[in-house]
């Protein structure tokens, strides 16, 4: 029941941040497009889980393939935009090795171990976003100024994705495992769905915070 109710709100917490968007007509500054395409496929992720996952029971395997590149995509573009001192290599570097681990992971889609390839993505992803979190604290300490960071929507936005990747790597290493001994995959499953909620509580209220 709890179970139940904590995914069809975290299904519709996924609209927020792009219905925020749109309403406060954050489209038309371009200083503001780098989150879109991340709120943009949270809100299309909404969707496809239900139906998909819910309505339909189709098999996610190829979902969680093609949703690690877009996701991968979307962080790329927004902390490059959020990021502006960085090392040169810094990006590029990434994005070479996400593109080496994206194909290795096909490799293991048609085995017992396809989950696996979900596992490989994120632990690559959560690195990224770990790595960018810390170069985006020290960009806003190298700055040297008193910062109202309670006011600064892409506070809200860098820690929620810190908090969400950083509290899931860990299910999604060991979901392939979890899946296929039965051990209350559902439970340990309810830890992802806590957090995406979370982070698109944060993802809401940064987008709100932009002016």
């Amino acid at each position: 029941m709890i179970y139940n109710i904590l995914l069809y709100v975290t299904l519709l917490a996924g609209f927020i941040p792009l219905i925020l968007f749109i309403g406060k007509g954050l489209y038309k500054k371009k200083n503001y497009g780098s989150i879109f395409p991340l709120i943009l496929l949270i809100a299309c992720s909404s969707i496809y889980e239900y139906l998909g996952s819910v309505v339909l029971h189709l098999n996610v395997i190829p979902w969680f393939q093609i949703h690690s590149l877009l996701e991968f995509l979307a962080l790329f573009y927004l902390f490059k935009n959020l990021i502006e001192n960085r090392p040169r290599w810094f990006f590029a570097t990434y994005l070479g090795l996400f593109l080496l681990f994206y194909i290795d992971s096909f490799f293991l889609l048609e085995t017992e171990s396809a989950l696996v390839s979900k596992s490989l993505n994120k632990l690559f992803m959560t690195l990224f976003v770990i790595s960018c979190s810390f170069l985006w604290v020290k960009q806003i300490l190298d700055q040297k100024v008193i910062l109202k960071l309670h006011q600064n929507g892409s506070f809200y936005i860098v820690i929620g994705l810190f908090f969400y990747y950083s509290t899931t790597i860990s299910l999604f290493i060991l979901s392939n495992y979890l899946y296929k001994n039965e051990l209350f995959f559902n439970d340990y499953w309810l830890v992802n769905i806590i957090s995406s909620l979370i982070l698109r509580i944060l993802l809401s209220i940064g987008v709100w915070k932009m002016n």
